[in-house]
């Protein structure tokens, strides 16, 4: 009984935390807001900004819902249902199969899996790899396909300390934004138009200002562009020998080659400030 209440819950909490823009958002009212992290949302601020109107660097604020701005090429994805398709998956491989092979029958079985879900429906599906390949999870979502930016900070509080305090505890960087979504005026998904309307949350996060004390109860939900969370000891050791290193060293001439571009030109600094701030975002975690 106390698992599936627990289940239960962690179901709901789906419902208002989504993965949104490469990162997590999450609702925090019944009006479609969505909090989220600065570096989340710096690239819908970049794609609105100019070399004249900088949002990228000045922030941006809507007083009113007229006021908010499309956060251009930006969706968020509600989860309606989680379902173990394991066995389904793992039922098209057998032991006789080379890597290649097992890898084409199990990329095959999640397409038609995938397929089956969203027929007929105005859904999106993914099939999730979990834990080495031992487990495949099926999420069913609601996308929304129009999103609008009420509040990025200035960049440099929302990217404060910059890549030298990234990773970095404490934290002093106010790594916050706040995002809208919207839908057709009848609740479907639907592209951006000026008709639309904020999206319906049927629950939300409530915020207290009172804080948290020692022993309060905490949980982490979220969709991070990647995890090595449960990666097993042989990936620990690939991507420590072989991967990261690689990894790093192209890094680093990605981001001088940027870097170089950037200064040279302050509309093409904004077009890549984004783009930078991701790619240092990665190195300074693979060189840990």
């Amino acid at each position: 009984m106390l698992i599936r209440r627990f289940q239960t819950a962690i179901l709901m909490m789906l419902t208002l935390i989504m993965p949104l823009g490469g990162g997590t958002g999450s609702f925090v009212s019944d009006k479609g807001l969505i909090v989220t992290n600065h570096h989340v949302a710096v690239g819908a601020a970049q794609k609105q900004s100019t070399v004249d109107q900088n949002y990228l660097i000045d922030g941006f604020y809507a007083g009113s819902l007229e006021e908010e701005i499309p956060a251009i090429g930006y969706n968020a994805y509600v989860t309606l249902t989680t379902e173990d398709v394991t066995e389904r998956v793992l039922a098209e491989v057998n032991d006789s199969m080379n890597d290649l092979e097992r890898h084409q029958a199990l990329e095959t079985a999640q397409k038609k899996i995938v397929k089956e879900a969203e027929e007929g429906r105005d859904v999106n599906c993914e099939v999730a790899e979990m834990f080495g390949g031992t487990k495949f999870v099926l999420y069913t979502y609601f996308k929304i396909r129009d999103i609008r930016i009420v509040y990025v900070p200035p960049y440099y509080i929302g990217n404060y300390g910059g890549d030298i305090d990234n990773w970095m505890w404490p934290r002093h960087v106010g790594d916050f934004s706040f995002l809208r979504a919207y839908t057709a005026p009848d609740g479907s998904s639907a592209d951006y138009a000026p008709e639309n309307i904020p999206y319906h949350s049927k629950v939300c996060l409530p915020i207290s200002s009172a804080g948290v004390k020692e022993g309060d109860f905490a949980m982490v939900i979220g969709f991070p562009g990647s995890t090595s969370r449960y990666a097993s000891s042989y990936e620990i050791e690939n991507l420590e020998k072989y991967y990261y290193p690689d990894a790093i060293q192209a890094m680093n001439v990605r981001i001088a080659i940027l870097e170089e571009a950037s200064a040279a030109d302050s509309s093409v600094d904004i077009r890549l400030a984004s783009r930078m701030q991701g790619i240092n975002n990665y190195q300074k975690t693979a060189s840990a």
